[in-house]
């Protein structure tokens, strides 16, 4: 068999393995806590039938994965696949949600197909690269601190304080400017300028390392868990320097997560385990959950935009936003249940929105790979689809900073044919 195969053959296989993991640990250690606070939980409704359907339906993006030789490609329908799709599937097998949900799911794989290979050699800015890299990572820090007041609190690094209520406290004393240019710098800026930094080697790497810094400070006025994961995730992915190991790295990742996320709640009985609890529940089955709330709430009635950039000419029949109506139907409390991709397609023009707003991040998310970025970068590829995840299309590309990454990406960030 040719290296090649081997590949791909352990490719497949430990993702499969990884289903497998999330099915028994979905029943065992995630469904109790998941629906923990909800109004009216319902009984499971695990059948064999629906379980057999859900491996059938992973089938297709397994093969896919399998025959894609082009290993960036591999790269991101990993990320899809355990990401998206295996959460998706696995809630279907166990709950009574809309079968539509993991039809689509299974499918958004394969999408990466759609889009062909290409050779764009895009205007290049790099020369001024570390100059604006600098200049960014320094201003906006400054301006978060000032309108936090240099509220530092080294306890948010130790996790000794409520960082949910510092949270809340550091938003009500945000400008507008902050609150536009934050998810920005901590998903997109500081993560890209530690790597950028890095990659450049020699003295530059004190710049990666004073980044660090100015992020950890960030955290200490605005404590939201994404600035330290973000710069911890795309290290992770930088320690490897294939995009097969990369790949491989991080199925491997996922597994060790869940053998050590199994033996830490081994030492939690009245609370969930850190690793089980944030990455396993809150990144990987929250959002599936709530796509089955978003498409039972909204059923037959999308809103097409009308609480956003349609608002002047669709009518919001609604008092408050889609976020907070999920979330007082789940939890009655109000709280933002934000959730991306087939969640935001289906509130807005149903079926046919939740594919086309599930389909185009992803070819979006190809096309960026199509770049030929230095390997060190694929991290970012994660944050990016982290971000459609969580958060509606257009929010993503307008409030959230995707815009501005993907200028920075495309212009600002040589290719490998430039180095």
């Amino acid at each position: 068999m040719k290296t090649a195969d081997k590949y791909q053959v352990w490719l497949v296989a430990l993702v499969f393995v990884f289903s497998l993991y999330l099915d028994w640990i979905y029943e065992v250690g995630i469904r109790d806590w998941l629906f923990k606070g909800v109004q009216e939980p319902e009984e499971a409704s695990f059948s064999w039938t629906k379980y057999s359907l859900m491996k059938l339906l992973l089938v297709p993006g397994l093969a896919g994965l399998y025959f894609s030789r082009d290993q960036m490609q591999a790269f991101v329908q990993t990320l899809v696949i355990t990401m998206i799709t295996l959460p998706n599937l696995t809630y279907f097998a166990y709950e009574t949600s809309s079968v539509f949900i993991p039809f689509v799911a299974a499918l958004l794989p394969l999408s990466v197909f759609l889009v062909p290979r290409f050779e764009w050699q895009p205007p290049s800015f790099s020369r001024f690269t570390p100059y604006l890299l600098a200049a960014v990572c320094i201003g906006l820090p400054v301006i978060f601190m000032i309108d936090y007041g240099f509220a530092f609190d080294a306890g948010h690094l130790l996790m000794t304080n409520d960082i949910y209520e510092a949270r809340a406290r550091a938003s009500g004393e945000t400008s507008r400017f902050t609150a536009y240019t934050f998810t920005f710098a901590s998903t997109f800026l500081f993560p890209l300028a530690a790597l950028y930094f890095w990659h450049r080697k020699g003295t530059w790497r004190l710049a990666s390392i004073g980044v660090f810094v100015l992020a950890v400070c960030v955290y200490t006025v605005n404590p939201h868990k994404s600035i330290v994961f973000n710069l911890g995730i795309v290290a992770f992915f930088a320690l490897f320097q294939t995009v097969k190991r990369q790949t491989l790295a991080w199925v491997g990742l996922l597994l060790a997560i869940g053998v050590l996320g199994r033996f830490e709640s081994l030492f939690h009985t009245d609370t969930q385990g850190y690793l089980e609890g944030f990455f396993i529940r809150r990144v990987l089955f929250l959002p599936a959950m709530l796509n089955d709330a978003y498409f039972t709430f909204f059923d037959g009635q999308p809103v097409q935009l009308a609480h956003s950039v349609l608002r002047s000419i669709v009518d919001y029949p609604y008092e408050m936003t889609p976020s907070k109506l999920i979330g007082n139907e789940i939890y009655g409390t109000g709280a933002n249940a934000n959730n991306g991709l087939l969640s935001d397609g289906f509130m807005n023009f149903g079926i046919w929105g939740a594919v086309s707003f599930s389909v185009l991040p992803v070819l979006f998310l190809t096309a960026l790979s199509r770049l030929r970025k230095p390997v060190v970068f694929s991290g970012m590829l994660f944050l990016v689809l982290s971000l459609f995840k969580s958060s509606a299309l257009l929010t993503s590309i307008l409030s959230h900073g995707l815009l501005w990454f993907t200028l920075l990406w495309i212009f600002f960030i040589p290719s490998m044919i430039d180095e």
